[in-house]
């Protein structure tokens, strides 16, 4: 969802700023990320980067000229 919505964003001419956070390490109990999760993040960035391809997503805005 996150890397969809800055691809689209950029895609609609809005300049994109990343505000750095800081996790603190697990306590307690282990981690949730595993190969499944990982896989998801990739296949979706490719599987977005095939769907703007193949069809006519949004592109950036143009400044429309001073009359």
């Amino acid at each position: 969802f996150q890397i969809e919505m800055k691809y689209a964003s950029w895609r609609l001419g809005f300049v994109i700023k990343e505000v750095p956070i800081i996790f603190q390490d697990r306590s307690l109990g282990s981690s949730k990320m595993n190969k499944g999760i990982i896989k998801e993040g990739v296949l979706g960035v490719l599987q977005l980067r095939l769907y703007t391809f193949l069809t006519n997503y949004r592109k950036k805005r143009s400044t429309p000229a001073a009359s």
